[in-house]
């Protein structure tokens, strides 16, 4: 079974497809911090964000590599790409001045 997990994190995954990766921790109104990615277009005029399904991470949007990820595509497409993670998402954790 340990050979079938990947332990690629989405820096892992955005860097290796050649784009600039960004993480920012994010504290939802319930007190748990997430990770918003960004993959950085600093020429951008137009933003896009994208949020995955139930039972999912924003690692959907990069996971199918350069050329067939959505995320990637609308980074070609001029936008400024953000994928957020909802808060069962691990790594999660709660604020430490919620505790």
């Amino acid at each position: 079974m340990k050979h079938n997990i990947d332990t690629r994190t989405m820096a892992d995954l955005v860097k290796g497809a050649g784009y600039e990766h960004m993480q920012i921790e994010c504290e939802t109104e319930d007190g748990y911090l997430v990770n918003l990615d960004r993959i950085t277009n600093k020429s951008a005029f137009n933003v896009i964000l994208f949020i995955h399904g139930v039972l999912d991470s924003a690692q959907t949007w990069v996971v199918h590599g350069r050329e067939k990820s959505v995320a990637y595509l609308a980074h070609r497409c001029g936008f400024d790409v953000f994928m957020g993670n909802f808060r069962g998402v691990y790594p999660r954790k709660l604020a430490p001045w919620k505790e």
